[in-house]
């Protein structure tokens, strides 16, 4: 959650990177101040053989490459070039580890 004026200060979602416009949102906004964590759940996705994350995979990764490249571009966050090849490096990775979850819970059913 995030205040109104906070939303009002960073503007609306970028889409350029269509795949990751919710990352690139949370970057910009705490690009103005702390992000917290809460122990407790407040909300939960469900994720079906169907649904887009399970599709996307492999754009979502190459965008969150772009993603990352902006990042350290824009200069919003302090992310310097380690940052960036990590980054590159992850994106892939999170990609298949969720190809394979996928698989996993949906072979069971």
């Amino acid at each position: 959650m995030f205040r109104r004026d906070l939303a009002n200060t960073v503007g609306p979602f970028d889409a350029t990177f269509p795949y990751v416009v919710d990352l690139d949102y949370w970057f910009r906004l705490l690009a103005h101040g702390d992000g917290y964590y809460l122990p407790e759940t407040l909300v939960s996705f469900r994720v079906s053989p169907g649904a887009w994350s399970v599709a996307i995979g492999a754009n979502q990764a190459a965008e969150f490459r772009g993603l990352a490249a902006k990042m350290v571009k824009d200069g919003d966050l302090s992310a310097g070039m380690m940052d960036l090849a990590v980054g590159r490096l992850l994106a892939p990775l999170n990609n298949l580890l969720r190809v394979l979850l996928y698989r996993f819970l949906f072979a069971r059913r």
